[in-house]
C-alpha cells in the first residue's frame, strides 16, 4: 500500500542556497597552497560530496585524516566568512518552503556540509524555524550512499517512502533513491540527462502545489 507523502528532506548547497561559486572561491584560495589549481569544472564534478571526498577527488590520492581537517577547516573558515551579506536563496525556493510548512508537512535538511556551515546559512536567511531538523552528513559515509537520509527520516518518525528528496546533485539523487525516497532534483550545477531523480525542476518558479500533485502521481504509479 502506498503511504501518504509527509516529509520533505532537502539538500541545502545547490538545492536551496545558490552556494557554488562561493565554495569554489574558499577552495582557490586554499588549495594552491598545495600545488592544485582547481577549476570550476572539476568542481562541478564534485559538488554535493562531502569536504573529505572532494579533497581525496582533488588531490588524486588516499590523504591522512589529519591533513583533511586541516584543509577542511581551513577552508570552511574562509567560506562561512564569504557567505556573510552575499548568501542567496535559489528564486522562488522561500515561498515553497513556506508553502510546505504551511500544509503541515515535515521538513529536514540532510547535507554533506559540516554542522557550523548548515547554522551560518540558517542564519543568514532565517530560515531555522522551518525545519524541524538539519542533518549534518559529516560523520555519516558521503553521498550517494543512503545513510543520511535515512537517519534524517528515522528521526523525523518518517518512513522512507514517505519521504521526498530534493537534490541537485547526481550523487544526492542516487543517496535518495538507495534509501528507497521519491527523488526530485532541481538543475543546476548537473544536467537534466545527468540526473537519475524521478521528477526534473527546471526552477522553483511553478506552483509547490502542482509539484505536490506530480508527487503524489509519481507515488501511485
Amino acid at each position: 500500500m502506498n503511504r501518504k507523502i509527509t516529509t520533505i528532506i532537502w539538500d541545502l548547497d545547490g538545492t536551496i542556497i545558490d552556494s557554488l561559486d562561493l565554495h569554489l572561491a574558499a577552495f582557490q584560495q586554499v588549495l594552491p597552497a598545495y600545488g592544485i589549481d582547481l577549476t570550476r569544472e572539476k568542481f562541478i564534478e564534485t559538488f554535493g560530496r562531502s569536504n573529505s571526498a572532494c579533497l581525496q577527488e582533488f588531490f588524486g590520492r588516499e590523504l591522512e585524516p589529519d591533513f583533511v581537517t586541516h584543509v577542511v577547516d581551513t577552508k570552511e573558515a574562509i567560506y562561512r566568512n564569504l557567505l556573510r551579506d552575499n548568501l542567496q536563496p535559489l528564486p522562488g525556493v522561500l515561498d515553497w518552503v513556506d508553502y510546505f510548512d504551511k500544509q503541515g508537512m515535515k521538513q529536514a535538511l540532510a547535507s554533506s556540509a559540516p554542522p557550523e556551515n548548515i547554522d551560518a546559512a540558517l542564519s543568514e536567511l532565517n530560515l531555522r524555524r522551518y525545519f524541524k531538523l538539519a542533518m549534518s552528513g559529516e560523520d555519516f559515509p558521503s553521498k550517494p550512499e543512503p545513510d543520511l537520509f535515512l537517519e534524517t527520516a528515522r528521526r523525523l518518525g518518517s518512513h522512507p517512502a514517505e519521504c521526498v528528496v530534493i537534490e541537485d546533485s547526481v550523487a544526492g539523487v542516487m543517496a535518495g533513491n538507495a534509501a528507497g525516497m521519491i527523488t526530485a532534483a532541481i538543475v543546476g550545477t548537473q544536467s537534466e540527462d545527468e540526473l537519475p531523480a524521478g521528477l526534473i525542476l527546471e526552477d522553483y518558479q511553478g506552483s509547490p502545489e502542482e509539484f505536490l500533485r506530480e508527487l503524489s502521481r509519481l507515488h501511485s504509479g
